[in-house]
This record gives C-alpha cells, structure tokens and sequence, in this order.
C-alpha cells in the first residue's frame, strides 16, 4: 500500500514538472496535473495542499536524488581540492542531465517568496552546506586559505552554476555546461589557495600588517608585543629593530595607508582638462570612504585607536590628514570659481562634516557588527547628502550614479 501511494505521489510530481515546463506557471493548475497524472482531481489534493506546493515538492524531490547522488560521489574522496572539483562537476553533470529541475528551480521559485520558506529551500540550504563543509574544511587544513570569506566563495561558486545553467539550458550558448570545469577551477583555485595571497616583501611589512591585524582583534590596550611577533612569525627582538614601541606601531600605520592613500587620489589633480569641481569632489569623497571600507582592520585601527588619540596630534603623520581637507578645499574653491558650488560653502567646515559623519558611521560599523548595515549604500548616501550642501543646483542623481563608485 505504501509502496502505491510513493508511486502515485511520484506520478504526480512527474506531471507537474513536465506541465511546468510546457506552459507558463500561472496556466498550470490541479486539475490538469492531475489528468496527465491519471488521477482524480481530490487524490492529488490529498497529497499536496496546492499548486505551489506541488511545485515546490517537484524540486525537493530532485534536491533529495541529487544530494544523495552527490554524497555517494564524494565517498572515500578526501583531499579539499578533489572534493570541490567533483562537487562542481557533479552540479554541472547534473544540471545538464535535468534541464527540467533548472527550468523549474530558476523560472518557477527563485521569484517566488513563498519558496524561501518551502521545504524544498531547506532542503537546498543542506545542500549548499556541503559546499561550505569543503571549503571550511579546506582552510582548517591549510590547502585553501583561511582569511577569506567562504560564504562569499559559496555564493561565487553557486551564482557560476548558475549562469553556466542558464547558458546551457536556455540561451543555448554553450552546449553542455559539464565542459568548462576545467576553467571554473582554474579561476576560483587563485582565489582558494593560500598562493594567491600577496607576498609580504619585508620583515617591516610583515611587522605593521600583523600589528594591524593583532590591533584590530585584540585592541590596543590589550594587544602584547609578543602577540604581533607571533603573527608576523618573527623574533620579538625584531620588531625592536624597525620600531621604538607599540604606539610607534600605531602611528606607523597611519603613515603608511595615509601615504599609499594620498598618492592614489593624486591623480585626480594631474590633468589640466579633468573632471569638473563636482565630479572630482565625488571622486575624492569616494576615494576616502572605499580606503577604509576595502582595509577592515586598518578602518578600526584608524577610527578606533589613533584619530582620538592626543599623541597622534603631536605626530609628523597626522599633517597628511590635512593634505586631504587641503585638497578637498581646492576643488571646492574651483567649484566656488565655476559657479556650480554654492559661494557660501566653506570648505573647512564642509571637511569637518564628511569626516565626522564618516567616523560615527564607521564607529558604528566596528562597535556592532559590520555585517548588520549595508556599508556601501550608507557612504554613498552620505556623499550624495554632501555633494546636495555644495551644489549651486540640487544633485543630478542621474548624474551621480553614472560617476564611478
């Protein structure tokens, strides 16, 4: 008995799937599942609630074979590498195997929200919890790199499927996307292994990115000199030699990212005929708020540590701060001159502003949780509200968005 209603219930399913895929989602209904099914509209009422939950049952269904297809592949394979190339392979055999699934996953659920709380979801996310467990497990091994983040790697390598499926199946442009293994592997084993990641050139260098790390983590106050030794792999003695002390340290970092900073936005003064006041104002605030953003642990050294600390102030470091409101000020004069920012604006207090706003927004950030605020879209709002103090007009945002970010 149980074995007929599995049968029928599978009937069902497989009706579906192939209506879905014929006609468009909002054509198919019950009663004509139920006829290719061969069964009486009620009987499949009795095992699905609906038609959304017919579908979704379609793709947990496939989900299911899938993942114990995948488990048997990856039995007795034990090296990270291997692992991740077979998974990779096993999700582009199988897509090419089960255009169907695709169609229905990608066409029919991704844009239905009523899927993210499916059975057939949760059923994914355990899926996509293989990936991870491989990758987490690479880095704990020491073959893939334990400094990135692998949830990242998850969505890379899943958003590839992906594409690769729709190339494929829908747009026709590759025959079978199973071939270009070969190429996934060859991009994302870069980004995996610990051989992409940037040679420290010097035992100064490796001093000051691992006192910036040991800061960031540990705080200043209670970051030892022995810990940053450890991290950079070198003698404690050592460190001695390029630094007097642990505040030496601090500062020395801001003198460094202050100076590969203020020699990248350099560029946006060289030409003659460049930007107009208003592009290069937004360049230069878009410049200052993605430095921090792209350098994590040197963004709470910075705002953290070293911009309320007095002893800064009394540094020949910190006048490279100012370099950056000086510059600043310029583009505003030059706009003054133009006519295109207001003749009221005044430069020094327009610096002050952009720089407090920033640092309480990055505070923020470091206090509680970076991954709680989209950080990106809260600086580009606050150089829009910046360039609308400015303007003599109100911002084109048009305009705004069509310069880089």
């Amino acid at each position: 008995m149980e074995k007929k209603k599995q049968q029928t219930r599978s009937r069902i399913l497989d009706a579906a799937e192939a209506l879905i895929l014929e006609s468009s989602i909002e054509e198919v209904t019950i009663a004509k599942i139920a006829e290719r099914a061969q069964v009486a509209d009620s009987l499949a009422y009795k095992y699905f609630k609906g038609k959304n939950d017919i579908i979704f049952s379609v793709v947990a269904e496939r989900t299911r074979e899938e993942t114990a297809l995948l488990r048997e592949h990856l039995q007795g394979i034990i090296e990270p590498k291997s692992r991740l190339s077979k998974m990779i392979w096993h999700m582009l055999k199988y897509n090419d195997s089960h255009p169907n699934h695709v169609t229905n996953l990608l066409f029919r659920c991704r844009s239905n929200k009523d899927f993210y709380r499916s059975e057939a979801y949760r059923l994914m996310k355990e899926y996509e919890a293989i990936l991870l467990n491989i990758l987490e497990e690479g880095a704990r091994e020491g073959v893939f790199r334990s400094d990135i983040d692998m949830k990242l790697m998850k969505h890379i390598i899943f958003g590839t499927i992906d594409i690769e499926a729709l190339s494929s199946i829908v747009t026709g442009e590759i025959e079978k996307s199973c071939t270009d293994l070969d190429d996934i592997m060859a991009l994302l084993l870069p980004m995996l292994t610990t051989k992409g990641k940037p040679a420290v050139t010097n035992r100064q260098q490796a001093i000051l990115l691992a006192a910036e790390k040991t800061f960031a983590r540990q705080g200043y106050a209670d970051a030892k000199i022995a810990a940053i030794a450890e991290e950079a792999q070198v003698a404690e003695g050592t460190i001695y030699e390029y630094f007097s002390s642990k505040e030496d340290l601090l500062f020395a970092l801001s003198d460094r990212n202050l100076n590969a900073y203020l020699e990248r936005v350099s560029n946006i003064f060289n030409p003659q005929a460049g930007p107009s006041p208003p592009e290069k104002l937004w360049r230069l605030m878009r410049s200052f708020g993605l430095s921090f953003l792209s350098i994590r642990d040197f963004m709470t050294v910075y705002f953290m540590y070293t911009l309320f600390n007095r002893r800064y102030y009394e540094t020949a470091i910190q006048p490279k701060q100012n370099e950056f409101a000086r510059m600043m000020g310029q583009v505003i004069e030059e706009g003054k001159q133009e006519g295109t920012f207001r003749a009221d604006v005044n430069p020094r207090v327009f610096w002050y502003m952009f720089l407090g706003s920033y640092t309480h927004l990055a505070l923020r950030w470091i206090i509680i949780d970076h991954k709680e605020f989209d950080k990106y879209t809260e600086v580009r709002h606050l150089m829009t509200l910046m360039m609308t103090a400015a303007l003599r007009e109100p911002p084109n945002v048009e305009y705004l968005v069509r310069i880089e970010f």
